[in-house]
């Protein structure tokens, strides 16, 4: 095809698809038209210079606007048609910047100019740079209303007591609920055991509400040790509102992961001696899941993952080995074990390597000065558990003395081989703890380890520092333990360093041209992750499957529709039986086992580009083709009076009720898909309005629009909504309702307007 054709097809093609979308302003509002307007007017002022055709080409995904004229064929409704094309505008927007960047030569001239700067600069800008993104980011879920999630609250509780009691026992701020001051609950599970002091510290942990009030005023010690709540301390000492206080420590926490990136960062220029890759590294690393999220929230891991990898900076990287030098790697060692029983590994393994190495070298003053702080530590460590317990065993923090006699038995006999390999794969591959699946750029870790033996001289320093990470993780598996309700993959965060090395080590060592293109544009998909959880954090957050036994994660629940259901093809390896039967964790180690096998083939040059066509068609599947509804943890509501029927996305786990009221603060529009195994002949629609103020509800039911009901105050209403509207998918009736409420002289909405809406067997 001549250039002229080209430009011709091209320009047909990105006029028709802009006009399209302005043709879904009735269902998307004036929004969508106006970002268009800007962005095609900036390619225009960027590229003018360049000919008609390279425009046109960096406009060409907006083309795509065209597939909205087939969107009518998988029609659900018109709120559902707006997502759909603010989805398909986002996927065109996200091409065409790309492809933009790329013409404009962005990332080159930024490499070039900040490659340019002094180390000292280029340190100062990853550190604020870093910390800028953790700040918005904070911001961000914290105007989400997330509060405190898993352990948080129980750190806090810590850092409470240390401030008002100076002390560790934190007993009174369970009893006296002064985890209220930040968190609005009646009551928070209590997360440690009785102390020596204590006539009951024998006996089980004081987990009932009787046994609270029984005991009330003894002594209890947290299972969480204290080391990240000494650090959060400070914002005790004042009293803040608990958005504020969520913000700060959240921000404050951040400059712990900056501070992390610069030795990541400093590490990288060492081994490999590229700017660019130290970069990109230090990108991929902080900016994607498991380490960005972990850098935001109250847990230990990134701390500790600091200390030790600023240890392993100054022993083995850092051009000097003095007295202050060693003597700090030995510190920061050594503060690893006040942040957790266990990450004693780390300090155990690395302080005797290190110990053994300098004495091999008869550097015996180092060799002194560095186990220093570990034997102090080890020491204080035991005075606490002596003061706390009445005995020198790590494991009364965990358990009391009933667990610690059975512990023996548990280990070797409750706890099976099968279960071990189950929590070191779900580690990995588990659709809601795994890594895998939130960052796949993870998976050439494993081939550059097996690269990594195969020149062991070469690679025998990261293979022996690699060792201790190894341990952790065997240990966490060994002992089954994983995250709770906390962001993916927590108990790989330490490890994340390890296993970032040993990907760089793959992209150094193998002769797979495609697989190390590969290498860069895998980052992508695991950075458009973070972006949406930032935007959508409680898809962070999974109920431990051992409280709630369900395999799907949430994110891709949401990115599921009404045809393609992605949880059912991913791998699960929850805490339920037959996890070796579940055809998807079959097939996914298959790939996994076909990935390595193919990324240690040596290829030549190839272009990825037949690539984007598939990779685009899939992403069109998912987002834009079909109804964009995401039937996520069902809540059955069952009793005598209605049809059985699922409401959908607005439990975080499934359920089962006899009703399911909902309580309205805001004004604004409320939507419920509903499903039944059989057409309902009407709904009904209950509400209730408890104010001094009268409301409106409007139910739409798909795109038909009902009579309003007023709500007078202090009153009750029933709407009926006959024949509603359905449509069929998978044997299943599908009833979308959009609930516009309002009320009120100003129009804002009087409080406890409660309603249920429900198909009824008859009215």
């Amino acid at each position: 095809m001549n250039t002229k054709i080209k430009t011709i097809v091209y320009g047909i093609l990105v006029g028709t698809g802009i006009g399209a979308f302005f043709l879904g302003m009735p269902a998307t509002g004036a929004a969508p038209a106006i970002i268009i307007s800007i962005y095609s007017a900036a390619v225009f002022f960027l590229l003018r210079h360049r000919d008609r055709l390279t425009i046109l080409e960096v406009l060409l995904p907006l083309g795509t606007g065209n597939l909205s004229f087939l969107m009518p064929l998988f029609y659900w409704d018109r709120a559902d048609q707006a997502v759909r094309l603010n989805n398909l505008l986002i996927i065109a927007l996200f091409l065409s910047a790309i492809l933009l960047a790329r013409e404009c030569r962005v990332l080159g001239l930024f490499l070039k100019h900040f490659n340019g700067l002094s180390l000292k600069k280029r340190l100062i800008l990853i550190f604020a740079g870093l910390e800028l993104v953790f700040i918005l980011a904070s911001v961000a879920i914290t105007q989400k209303n997330v509060t405190l999630v898993g352990d948080e609250a129980h750190y806090f509780l810590i850092s409470q007591s240390l401030v008002k009691d100076g002390d560790l026992n934190v007993a009174n701020q369970y009893y006296e609920k002064q985890y209220q001051e930040y968190l609005a609950i009646d009551s928070l599970g209590i997360h440690g055991f009785w102390g020596k002091w204590d006539r009951h510290f024998e006996g089980p942990r004081p987990g009932t509400p009787e046994e609270r009030e029984q005991h009330k005023g003894n002594y209890i010690y947290s299972i969480h040790l204290p080391g990240i709540s000494f650090t959060l301390a400070p914002f005790f000492l004042h009293e803040w509102s608990p958005a504020i206080l969520f913000f700060l420590t959240r921000s404050f926490l951040g400059l712990f992961a900056a501070a992390l990136g610069i030795f990541i960062y400093l590490i990288a220029l060492k081994l490999w001696n590229d700017r660019n890759l130290a970069l990109f590294i230090v990108s991929v690393f902080c900016f994607t899941t498991p380490v960005f999220f972990h850098s935001i929230h109250i847990y230990p891991e990134i701390q500790v993952l600091l200390f030790v990898t600023a240890a392993i900076y100054l022993l083995v990287f850092h051009e000097k080995k003095n007295t202050a030098t060693v003597l700090s790697a030995g510190l920061l060692l050594s503060l690893s074990l006040f942040w957790g029983v266990k990450y004693a590994i780390y300090m155990y393994l690395f302080s005797a390597g290190f110990f053994v190495y300098f004495i091999i070298k008869k550097q015996y003053k180092h060799a002194i000065l560095l186990v220093i702080f570990p034997i102090l530590s080890q020491l204080l460590f035991f005075l606490y558990l002596y003061n706390a317990y009445g005995n020198l065993s790590p494991m009364s923090v965990y358990m009391n003395a009933g667990q610690k006699k059975n512990f023996i038995a548990m280990i070797t006999e409750v706890i099976t081989v099968k279960m071990r390999i189950e929590a070191l794969l779900d580690y990995f591959f588990d659709q809601k703890d795994g890594l895998f699946l939130y960052n796949p750029f993870y998976l050439f870790a494993f081939p550059g380890l097996i690269l990594a033996f195969k020149h062991f001289k070469k690679y025998i320093v990261h293979i022996l520092i690699a060792l201790p990470a190894g341990a952790f993780v065997v240990n966490y598996a060994f002992l089954t333990h994983r995250g709770g309700y906390c962001p993916q993959a927590r108990p790989l965060v330490p490890v994340t360093w390890i296993l970032l090395m040993f990907a760089v080590i793959y992209l150094k060592e193998s002769g797979n041209h495609p697989f190390k293109k590969l290498f860069y544009y895998l980052p992508i998909y695991s950075l458009f992750v973070t972006i949406y959880q930032v935007f959508h954090p409680f898809t962070i957050y999974q109920a431990t499957t051992s409280d709630n036994p369900y395999r799907p994660g949430l994110l891709f629940q949401q990115w599921s529709n009404i045809r393609i259901s992605l949880p059912e093809l991913l791998p699960s390896f929850a805490k339920v039986p037959g996890n070796h039967l579940y055809l998807p964790n079959a097939i996914a180690l298959l790939l996994f086992v076909v990935f390595i096998a193919l990324s240690l083939v040596s290829l030549k040059e190839r272009k990825l580009k037949p690539l984007i066509f598939p990779v685009f068609i899939v992403v069109i599947a998912i987002f834009v083709a079909f109804p964009q509804i995401s039937r996520a943890n069902p809540t059955l509501v069952e009793r005598s009076d209605v049809i059985p029927h699922r409401i959908y996305n607005i439990s975080p786990y499934p359920a089962k009720r006899t009703e399911r009221i909902f309580t309205c603060t805001t004004p604004g529009r409320y939507s419920y898909t509903i499903s039944t195994f059989k057409p309902a002949p009407l709904f009904v629609l209950d509400i209730e309005n408890s104010s001094p103020e009268a409301a409106s509800i409007q139910v739409r039911n798909f795109d038909n629009l009902l009579p309003p009901t007023e709500i007078p105050a202090s009153q009750k209403r029933k709407q009926v909504i006959e024949n509603p509207i359905y449509k069929k998918s998978s044997n299943l009736y599908y009833y979308q309702f959009h609930l516009d409420i309002s009320g009120g002289v100003t129009g804002d909405l009087p409080a406890d307007i409660r309603f249920q809406l429900f198909p009824a067997k008859r009215y």
